[in-house]
């Protein structure tokens, strides 16, 4: 009968041990775009280090989601991680655009906080050498591409091209509705005029458009940067004017003078639901290995860790501020 008091204390005692084991694991759930998008990149490599620091923090990705949808998961606790962007942030905040019908929108933004921030994508327009497309008003008739349907840069680009011209999608162009991919392919076969993405400078997918042709980078003339509604659309939050060079992508770029262009700005947020202990230890995660992302992701090679207070339009995550108050940086305040 001790012995098997005793086997049966054992057993218990080992249960409770794993059960306290398994209190311990911390889940997190991590929303990201394409896998082979820069979300996606930093998403998976956070997963892959964060043990490093913390062997008792798990990530879940989650792929696929458009930057609006991840914000909203983020906001509502639906995720841990997500894309931040200021402009759709901005969006939430003024229960805009297709955060119209949001209820609660203001106490939603009031949940969202950063991690870091870093250059996003810059706005590149192609169009073929032999289109005859060489400014914004030489779209007018033509099949063009700003992204998928309803996606923020999608909208931001109608509104670019109707200050600038007066044009409407629909009336004056036809706008093409395909995602990134799809799109990519049938400018390469000549179905549509243009193709645009807003990625970093050097990207390898337009690196292969210029190994396929000659081709042009369509950017903002002197015109636009002096037109009014042009420069409000340039100070959104999270935005910057940036110049893209004329031989970018070599040879077959046959611009004969820099690009002028939007980047936007866009970062790794951690909502205010996350605790600061594990907010902490995915910003220290991600800055002490970061040789290791940029090994397999060249963008991530230009990545400044005092850019983390840039642009952004909500508070840095205490867990995050004090990684970097550690390393003696100042901790920007935002209400």
């Amino acid at each position: 009968m001790k012995t098997l008091v005793r086997a049966v204390g054992i057993a218990a005692g080992l249960a409770l041990a794993a059960g306290a084991a398994m209190s311990d694991e911390i889940r997190l759930r991590a929303a990201h775009g394409s896998p082979t998008g820069t979300s996606g990149q930093i998403m998976t490599y956070l997963s892959n280090v964060i043990d490093r620091v913390d062997p008792n923090i798990s990530i879940e990705l989650s792929g696929d989601n458009p930057g609006t949808r991840q914000l909203l998961q983020g906001a509502t606790g639906e995720a841990d991680l997500h894309l931040f962007v200021p402009f759709i942030s901005s969006l939430l905040k003024d229960g805009a655009a297709m955060y119209s019908d949001v209820p609660n929108n203001e106490e939603l933004f009031a949940n969202l906080r950063v991690m870091m921030m870093r250059p996003g994508g810059t706005y590149q327009l192609l169009a073929w050498a032999d289109s005859g497309i060489e400014s914004l008003e030489d779209l007018r008739g033509k099949n063009v591409y700003f992204g998928p349907r309803g996606a923020a840069v999608s909208r931001m680009m109608q509104d670019l091209v109707r200050a600038s011209t007066g044009m409407e999608p629909g009336e004056d162009f036809e706008l093409i509705s395909l995602d990134f991919s799809s799109a990519f392919q049938a400018f390469q076969d000549g179905q549509i005029d243009t193709w645009f993405r807003p990625v970093p400078v050097g990207h390898p997918a337009i690196q292969q458009i210029s190994a396929l042709g000659e081709f042009r980078l369509i950017g903002l003339s002197e015109d636009d940067l002096a037109n009014p509604e042009i420069q409000e659309l340039s100070s959104i939050p999270g935005r910057s004017v940036v110049q893209i060079p004329p031989d970018a992508y070599g040879d077959n770029q046959i611009n004969d003078a820099p690009i002028t262009s939007w980047q936007d700005w866009q970062g790794i947020g951690i909502p205010a639901h996350v605790d600061d202990d594990v907010a902490y230890s995915l910003t220290k995660a991600f800055w002490e290995n970061i040789d290791e992302l940029a090994s397999v992701a060249a963008w991530a090679g230009s990545l400044e860790i005092a850019d983390f207070r840039k642009f952004t339009n909500v508070p840095v995550h205490p867990g995050a501020a004090r990684y970097y108050e550690e390393l003696g940086f100042e901790i920007p305040v935002i209400e």
